[in-house]
This record gives C-alpha cells, sequence and structure tokens, in this order.
C-alpha cells in the first residue's frame, strides 16, 4: 500500500478533508501520524463518566500530538462516515485533550507563535567568550511548520 502525504489548507475541516480525498479516489485511508495545529475540535473525551457519551467542542490553538483515523471507501457519498478518528491536542497554556472526533477539526496556520519560558545564559565561542542570547523569558518566537 503506497503512502500518501496530504497537505490541508488552513481553515480546512480535517475530517471532510480526508472524506473528500478517500470518495475522490475511491480508496480506504488508515492515517498513522499528522503535524500542525487546529483552531477547533468537537471531540468525545476519551475519559468520561459511564453512562454519558458527552460531545465538547474547543476552540484555541491546539497542537496534534498524535492523530489517527481509518476511512473505508465502501460508504455512500451522500452518507459517508469515518470509521475511526482518535486525536490528542497540546493547548497553548501546556493542557492536553483527546477523544473520538466527532465533528469538525479544523486546521488553522502554519506559523507557529510560542512564548520563551526559560533562557540560559548563552553559548561559548571557541576562544570562551560568552555569546548572548537574542531574547529573554517571556518573548514571543514564530517557529515553521515542521
Amino acid at each position: 500500500m503506497p503512502l500518501q502525504r496530504l497537505e490541508i489548507p488552513a481553515g480546512s475541516d480535517i475530517v471532510e478533508f480526508i472524506s473528500g480525498f478517500v470518495r475522490r479516489q475511491n480508496v480506504g485511508v488508515f492515517v498513522i501520524s499528522g503535524t500542525g495545529k487546529v483552531s477547533r475540535v468537537t471531540i468525545r473525551p476519551l475519559l468520561t463518566v459511564p453512562g454519558h457519551s458527552e460531545t465538547r467542542t474547543f476552540g484555541g490553538d491546539f497542537e496534534i500530538i498524535t492523530i489517527s483515523a481509518t476511512f473505508l471507501s465502501h460508504y455512500p457519498s451522500s452518507s459517508f462516515l469515518h470509521d475511526y478518528f482518535m486525536v490528542s491536542l497540546a493547548g497553548d497554556q501546556g493542557w492536553v485533550l483527546g477523544g473520538n472526533v466527532t465533528g469538525p477539526l479544523l486546521a488553522s496556520g502554519t506559523l507557529n507563535s510560542r512564548k520563551i519560558v526559560a533562557v540560559g545564559p548563552g553559548a561559548r565561542d571557541r576562544g570562551g567568550n560568552l555569546i548572548l542570547v537574542a531574547f529573554k523569558e517571556g518573548d514571543s518566537v514564530l517557529l515553521p511548520e515542521y
């Protein structure tokens, strides 16, 4: 089975994007990994009270930690559903959420804005001179998508 890399544009629903790919190509897909950011997710949390299958929608900046899913092509396009879609996300305040995706999973931009939380004194050149760091704790930096 060949591997296929999908780049999902910012603002797109990841579930719908993959579903469309499956319908157009008439193939089944198993998602084994993914990177990037999402801005909105609707999930059924993994840890729920027995008898309650509450879904929740979260908005904000989330980094994908893990993502896995299966999409089978045997569903009619008018009632296409994914068979399995799990995600774990890290929030911008350091908390983690995860569960079964039950609604939109919106892709967001490709630049990551992060705050510096710790800075060392710097590095030393070959002569032993200290090379100072150009930023301080609390500064915001932009990191490219990896």
